[in-house]
């Protein structure tokens, strides 16, 4: 499993993820990518930066990283998804094809925050309505 911050984990102790990993250094030797796809899930928290509203595909967590991929799936109507402090980075942001849903990212304080990705794909309900996503308040997303 890739736990959050790229660590092989399966009990193998330290002198096992050494020799499982690779020396840095040696000839041939190239660090794991990190690359997880997260699945809202929002059952418990509206939360952006809850593990618990996202599942993740191989590992835990909340999509932070440049290689981490978001899909706002399931949301069943509208829904504010609350990106507190502190800008975030990831690699995709997507709404699949779902029933008409509206996601808004909004801010939890004062502070304006950006969400960066490298591409966002919203796709069209599968009959009748729209997807939406909104930035609301001090929120701003970006392309890179």
């Amino acid at each position: 499993m890739i736990s959050k911050k790229g660590w092989f984990t399966a009990g193998l102790g330290a002198a096992g993820v050494v020799a499982a990993m690779g020396v840095a250094g040696a000839p041939g030797f190239a660090p794991a990518e990190r690359r997880l796809m997260f699945t809202w899930d929002g059952s418990d928290q509206d939360a952006w930066k809850d593990s618990m509203s996202w599942v993740a595909a191989g590992g835990f967590g909340y999509p932070d990283d440049s290689s981490d991929d978001a899909v706002l799936d399931n949301l069943g109507g509208s829904i504010d998804i609350v990106l507190s402090s502190g800008d975030l980075v990831i690699d995709d942001l997507t709404l699949p094809q779902q029933a008409a849903s509206t996601a808004r990212i909004v801010d939890s304080g004062d502070n304006a925050v950006t969400l960066t990705c490298d591409s966002i794909v919203i796709a069209g309900p599968p009959s009748s309505g729209v997807n939406r996503l909104t930035a609301y308040d001090r929120v701003k997303i970006e392309t890179q």
